[in-house]
């Protein structure tokens, strides 16, 4: 086994409800599920994460389809 440096790990957001599914968006966002929160929040520069849609449920996964 060998060790990789891959960098400097930095959080970027705290207290998700246990976020799942990350996919990056055309603009650079990241999106993603909180399954214990049954959201779609989004992850953005300077802004942090905010919520997109209350689904419902317990989602757990996120897609970006080709049409963006």
């Amino acid at each position: 086994m060998r060790k990789i440096d891959i960098g400097d790990v930095v959080e970027v957001a705290d207290g998700l409800g246990w976020p799942e599914g990350p996919t990056r968006l055309p603009d650079g966002r990241i999106a993603f599920v909180e399954s214990y929160r049954s959201r779609v929040s989004v992850l953005e520069a300077g802004k942090g994460v905010i919520c997109y849609a209350d689904v419902g449920g317990g989602p757990n996964a996120a897609l970006a389809a080709a049409d963006g």
